[in-house]
């Protein structure tokens, strides 16, 4: 009978490596939703500090940039694993031309930062007659 060998078997990289298990990026997860009115993006970024996130508007490009810190200090303590993600991140959307720049509006609420972005009344396309001549 064949055997399958899995030469990582005996590698139990799980227990060995708990001392590294800290994660080195991460990125908040976002979702972007559109109404009649409003472009609104609303991205969970928990445990980061108002001093350390921040919100640029370049060019129709939304850009959301931050830092997310844990302090981990011993006092004592054995550390087992670490699982929260921290680091530094940042996510850019492009945005539509029709959007109003000075009305956009972010407020942060239970980990949640909801950016609106105000839409400006849709261009109504208007029909040029053509004289045959």
């Amino acid at each position: 009978m064949l055997t399958r060998i899995n030469p990582f078997s005996s590698l139990n990289i799980f227990d060995e490596l708990d001392d590294w298990n800290i994660k080195k990026f991460w990125s908040p997860e976002i979702d972007v939703t559109e109404d009649e009115n409003n472009i609104i993006l609303e991205a969970d970024v928990p445990g980061i500090d108002k001093e350390n996130v921040e919100l640029d508007l370049k060019d129709n490009v939304l850009t959301l940039k931050g830092t997310k810190e844990i302090k981990r200090e011993k006092d004592g303590k054995k550390f087992y694993r670490y699982e929260r993600s921290t680091g530094s991140f940042s996510r850019s959307f492009v945005l539509p031309d029709n959007i109003k720049k000075e009305e956009i509006q972010a407020e942060f609420d239970k980990g949640v930062l909801k950016i609106t972005v105000p839409k400006t009344q849709k261009e109504v396309p208007k029909n040029i007659k053509i004289n045959f001549k």
